[in-house]
């Protein structure tokens, strides 16, 4: 899971930060369902350090202040038993947001 912000979504699902001063953050997780994510009291991003017009969506430049990139990738392990994925392949979601 890729958290991004001020993301904007290019070609093949590509996702670029627009404000070098905030990188992506990823977080892994191991395989399989029902996991949680518990994030350390205190981290994060204070948001107090933006207009409130910087954290609504600029329609013309398709900039969105948050987006969530979740990607899975079928392991060699795993196989293809149903003929419909190759190993190795990458499926992801992107969920974009504005405040």
């Amino acid at each position: 899971m890729t958290v991004i912000f001020f993301a904007k979504q290019g070609e093949d699902c590509s996702l670029a930060p627009m404000k070098e001063s905030l990188p992506p953050i990823t977080f892994e997780f191991q395989k399989g369902l029902t996991q949680k994510f518990r994030q350390t009291s205190g981290i994060g991003i204070d948001f107090s350090m933006f207009e409130e017009a910087e954290l609504s969506k600029d329609s013309e430049a398709d900039v969105y202040p948050l987006a969530f990139k979740a990607e899975a990738t079928l392991d060699s392990q795993s196989g293809a038993e149903d003929g419909n994925a190759a190993s190795g392949s990458t499926n992801s979601q992107i969920t974009q947001a504005v405040f």
